[in-house]
């Protein structure tokens, strides 16, 4: 996963870069959680939806 440290359209930014884990849970949703980083996690109904709310 990318991020930008600002997101301002035009703009020359660092983007900074992570890991991500994403694991089914057993109500059939996924779990994307930032590697190292166990406070910041998402779910979604897909691993995209996940990787999209995590982000």
């Amino acid at each position: 996963m990318k991020s930008n440290l600002l997101n301002e359209p035009g703009e020359n930014l660092s983007e900074l870069t992570y890991s991500v884990i994403i694991e089914q849970e057993n109500e059939g949703k996924y779990k994307a959680t930032v590697w190292g980083l166990a406070d910041f996690q998402a779910t979604g109904n897909t691993k995209e939806a996940a990787l999209t709310n995590i982000n």
